[in-house]
Formats: C-alpha cells, structure tokens, sequence
C-alpha cells in the first residue's frame, strides 16, 4: 500500500464529518465563522456567555451589504436539529439590526419538521453535508488542519497512516 493517498472527493467528504466531531462547540464556532470569512464576510464570533442564540454575524459590504447571523451546532450524527430548536433560532434576527438572513450550521441534520419549520420561518439550514460541500469548494482542509492536533490534510492528499490513526470509530457527543 503507497504511503499516501490522494484525496478524492469520495474519500475526503466522507471523512470530513468525523473530523468535524472532534471539534468541542466553541472551536466549532469559530470554525465556522472562519469558513465564512474565506467566502469574503467579516466575521465576528460573539462571547458564548452573552450571544443571545447568535454565534456568529457575517457582513459583507460589496456588491451589496448583507448580514447573516449564524446559530452553530455541533452535535453528533445522530442528534439532528428539532423544530423547536429551529423556532427559537427563527427569532434571531432580532438580536441584531439589519439582518438579512439567519443560518443554522449542524455537524448533524435536521428533522423533517425542523426543515418544514426553517422553511416558513426564512431560516437557512447547513447540514453536514452541506458543510462538508462548502469546505471542498472554498478549499477549508487547511482551516481543519488549524484546529486539529495533527496536520491531516496537506495539499489536498492524506497520508495513509494518518488517515487510519487520525479516523475517529464511533460518534462524538
């Protein structure tokens, strides 16, 4: 077997999510407003004590202003986002002025009824799969290698042994 591997769509998002699990919520959170940064949006994450429900806010200024206010769940596969979650996160708007769209970003999913809730609501949902779609198409790996132990991804190619020693066997919280 060669040393490495090149890392292939199939192989890398599939992975991708149990090496999210590893991150505790707040590095999440600042995982995300990193990604968010690198899709051209100022970031802020606010200080988990006094966010009122909102992680991050992302502006942009051009072509048009916009500001996104993004609730950030890092929850094991099998806990997916519940409607009522999804109720109370359709109300963040309203912690701050001007907003033009609230996002709920997941390690997980959402139920059928959180996503029949987000629709009426004008709440935009991120699942795993979406996230792990947006790190391979703003080219992320290297912000994952930012907050993991071990530098996982290197140009676009997983080591073997890595990828074996570093793959997480069961779910995270």
């Amino acid at each position: 077997m060669s040393d490495s591997v090149q890392r292939s769509d199939s192989v890398g998002r599939a992975t991708l999510p149990s090496y999210l699990q590893q991150f505790d919520s707040h590095d999440f959170e600042l995982f995300v407003a990193d990604l968010w940064s690198r899709q051209r949006r100022e970031t802020e994450v606010t200080p988990p004590s006094q966010d009122g429900g909102v992680d991050i806010v992302a502006t942009r200024q051009f072509p048009v202003r916009l500001k996104i206010v993004i609730q950030a769940k890092r929850y094991s596969p099998a806990r997916n986002v519940s409607s009522t979650e999804i109720q109370q996160y359709g109300s963040l708007h309203r912690q701050e002025e001007n907003v033009d769209a609230v996002v709920v970003v997941t390690t997980a999913g959402f139920t059928e009824q959180a996503q029949r809730t987000a629709e009426a609501l004008n709440v935009k949902l991120v699942d795993v799969d979406n996230l792990c779609e947006t790190i391979e198409r703003v080219k992320g790996h290297d912000l994952l290698n930012s907050y993991l132990d071990d530098d996982v991804f290197t140009d676009g190619v997983v080591t073997t042994d890595e990828f074996v020693a570093d793959t997480p066997l069961g779910g995270g919280t």
